[in-house]
């Protein structure tokens, strides 16, 4: 059930991947009561074993809802594992660990808890090498820097930790490399650098859905308002995830504004406030241009 859901993870098909999360669960539980209930020899054994396939599942669930965008669900699972870990000192088998701790990494950015990302990143450290999803860490790492620092300091440390990640051989490729190009093209955007940002852009497929995210941001701090909210409109589909969903959404409130469609704005920003108070990502808002969001912002509440 564990590689099932790691599988439609990686093909984003976070539907299915819940469905054996759950599988999991109901598994990792029923091997725990039968073996407390048996009192058989080796039973304390296989009970830690039901323990440590359930932290594996929570992991899971909280790992899948952190790629979807629902940080609220994700950290309910992730402290659900927590409080299984401080009853039973058992984590999951082999590195399926990892899951919990990247998403303890993008909910301490969300918090903007420095030192909870750090206790993430020192655990995760020693395995990297080992991991295939590592650009997440970074972009963690990044996303925190830009709520402190701005983006200029965020893209630095983002290429940074990326060129010294690939020094000591880290491979990276498939969704977690369009991951970290596209959150660079969205750093770069923030900078000012519309060139390069393009450029990174035109690097990936034009087809996926992050990246037409970006291009709908870049249209919309290039002053392109019209372009803009177009792109966004036309983003969507089963794959969309609830991040981009609130982003898409909170960039066509802008660009709508900008285009005078005063109501059409007001709408769209009233759908991602629903969004962010559902699902959390209020870190969501750093990647928009201050100024037009908080004149909607003014209007809605007047």
């Amino acid at each position: 059930f564990r590689e099932l859901g790691v599988t439609a993870l990686v093909n984003g098909d976070f539907v299915r991947a819940r469905r054996h999360w759950e599988h999991l669960r109901v598994g990792a539980n029923a091997l725990r009561d039968r073996e407390v209930l048996q009192s058989e020899p080796g039973s304390r054994t296989r009970t830690q074993l039901g323990a440590r396939w359930l932290q594996a599942a929570l992991g899971g669930m909280a790992f899948t809802d952190l790629l979807d965008g629902d940080l609220v669900g994700s950290s309910r699972h992730l402290a659900e594992a927590d409080a299984l870990y401080s009853e039973t000192e058992r984590r999951g088998p082999g590195l399926t660990w990892v899951d919990a701790e990247i998403s303890r990494a993008f909910l301490a950015c969300e918090d903007d808890n420095e030192a909870l990302l750090r206790e993430a990143v020192t655990r995760l450290s020693p395995v990297l090498d080992r991991v295939e999803h590592w650009p997440l860490l970074l972009i963690a790492e990044a996303g925190l820097t830009l709520g402190q620092r701005g983006p200029n300091w965020a893209l630095a440390q983002l290429r940074v930790g990326y060129t010294a990640s690939v020094a000591s051989a880290r491979s990276v490729g498939g969704r977690w490399h369009d991951a970290l190009r596209c959150f660079e093209a969205a750093l770069t955007t923030l900078t000012g650098d519309f060139t390069d940002a393009e450029r990174l852009l035109n690097s990936l497929s034009s087809s996926h859905s992050n990246v037409r995210l970006e291009r709908a941001r870049l249209a919309l701090y290039s002053n392109n308002d019209v372009a803009a909210l177009l792109e966004a409109q036309s983003v969507g589909g089963s794959h969309t995830t609830k991040r981009q969903l609130l982003d898409l959404t909170l960039i066509a409130a802008v660009a709508a504004w900008g285009c005078d469609r005063r109501d059409e704005s007001l709408d769209a920003l009233g759908k991602a406030a629903s969004m962010l108070s559902s699902h959390g990502n209020t870190t969501a808002l750093r990647y928009l241009p201050h100024a037009p969001l908080l004149e909607i912002a003014e209007a809605a509440r007047a």
